[in-house]
């Protein structure tokens, strides 16, 4: 499989390093930079890429505004935010306008490129915690409480996302069953016997 890519972020520095590394990727081609909002889609009409990886705040429109465009347009094309705010709204309006995934800036390349195939693949990738900005402190509370270590909180998280054991193993860079067996404690520990009484929980629990 292919991908071919245009990046658009309005910083220069970031947009040249974010190409410079996916450029080394095998199977991904990296085949226009866009510098602000407005000029997406004219380079989406002449690349025809596969996956746009789009910035929040850009010049001239905005990357929610550029996804919704680029859905109503090209409902084929995959797009990726990639963006420095871990912020609720913008996460929101990312699912309510059917984006295909959302990574913070601070992702390691394994991640991003994970990612980036993931979303190839048709599944979603939104990073694990987004919007959520627990203090450091509840969360240790939380986890001492429960008796959770911090990759099951993760898993949890996951599932509330709706995240099947597959998507979780590929994500997390785990096998099927090492999913299966931390879904199997988790449950112990908190005794609750099915998926839908951990979403609730999670949910409870605001995590």
């Amino acid at each position: 499989m292919i991908c071919r890519l245009i990046i658009a972020d309005d910083h220069v520095l970031f947009n040249d390093a974010i190409k410079t590394m996916l450029e080394q990727e095998q199977g991904i081609e990296v085949v226009g930079q866009v510098f602000s909002g407005e000029k997406v889609l004219a380079a989406v009409k002449r690349e025809e890429p596969d996956l746009i990886l789009l910035d929040i705040k850009m010049p001239g429109m905005t990357g929610i505004e550029v996804a919704g465009a680029i859905r109503d347009c090209y409902p084929g094309i995959r797009i990726m935010i990639l963006s420095m705010y871990d912020d609720k709204r913008f996460v929101q309006e990312c699912k309510k306008y059917n984006v295909h995934g959302y990574m913070l800036k601070n992702a390691s390349r394994e991640e991003l490129v994970n990612g980036i195939w993931t979303v190839m693949e048709g599944r979603p990738y939104y990073a694990a915690g987004l919007g959520e900005k627990v203090n450091i402190h509840q969360q240790d509370d939380f986890i001492r409480r429960y008796n959770l270590t911090k990759r099951e909180l993760e898993i949890i998280r996951l599932v509330k996302e709706n995240y099947t054991a597959q998507d979780i193993a590929d994500r997390l860079f785990l096998s099927v069953y090492t999913v299966e067996t931390h879904r199997r404690n988790i449950n112990l520990k908190l005794g609750i016997k099915n998926t839908l009484a951990l979403v609730k929980f999670a949910e409870d629990n605001e995590i």
